[in-house]
């Protein structure tokens, strides 16, 4: 999220129906992802819009969102966790032995 063409390529994908990965996020999401997460779309003819970065986009259904963070147990806020999916891929040392 802190590449200087951020909101760029999210339009683009967001539009286009692109797979987006966010690296390395920490326990606070960027507030610009917030009508992405919260789905909020409205529907124009065929099309699905959404609001991003005071910005309307057309939304294609393909469109995929990934975040990954490296913090070993992050403490996201009751808000993300309703708004996403939370998967924890985390591998021990311990783990691997097993």
């Amino acid at each position: 999220m802190t590449n200087k063409m951020f909101k760029n390529i999210m339009e683009d994908s967001l539009d286009n129906g692109y797979v987006v990965l966010i690296e390395d996020c920490e326990e606070e999401l960027d507030p610009v992802l917030d009508s992405i997460l919260e789905k909020n779309f409205t529907k124009s003819g065929r099309n699905l819009q959404v609001m991003f970065a005071n910005k309307v986009v057309t939304f294609n259904q393909s469109f995929k969102l990934f975040i990954t963070t490296k913090l070993p147990r992050p403490r996201f806020s009751p808000e993300t966790y309703a708004k996403t999916s939370i998967i924890d891929f985390t591998v021990t040392f311990g783990g691997l032995e097993a």
